[in-house]
């Protein structure tokens, strides 16, 4: 078995209302719900294919590191791949603390449990 826990995770964001859920080696560790959630804005603007031609050929036509423009754009996928694993490790590391909250969430629900228990 490997030292290293399975994460698996489901998402859902529709606007305002967000769920996630969490799971730990099969077992569900979070589940979150949120119906008054900010909206999430990502300003990266998506290039139109004839802009990202454009863009490669000027670079090609003034840049002496690009021999062609397949060359260009072999390196700027790259650039989005490294990107893409960059935040792969964000999100990871979320999941991570996300995991520790919710144990301490847990551990102090049990106390208070408990605590409420003995009381009566």
């Amino acid at each position: 078995m490997s030292k290293h826990p399975k994460f698996e995770m489901k998402f859902l964001d529709e606007g305002n209302f967000v769920k996630l859920l969490l799971a730990r080696d099969e077992k569900l560790f979070c589940d979150y719900e949120n119906e008054e959630a900010k909206s999430v804005r990502v300003r990266a603007p998506l290039p139109k294919k004839e802009k990202l031609l454009e863009m490669a050929k000027h670079w090609v036509s003034h840049d002496s590191r690009w021999e062609s423009v397949e060359q260009w754009l072999h390196f700027y996928n790259e650039c989005r791949d490294r990107e893409i694993f960059e935040q792969v490790q964000e999100i990871r590391k979320s999941v991570k603390r996300i995991s520790q909250n919710s144990k301490s969430k847990k551990i102090a629900l049990d106390i208070l449990n408990d605590h409420i228990k003995n009381k009566i």
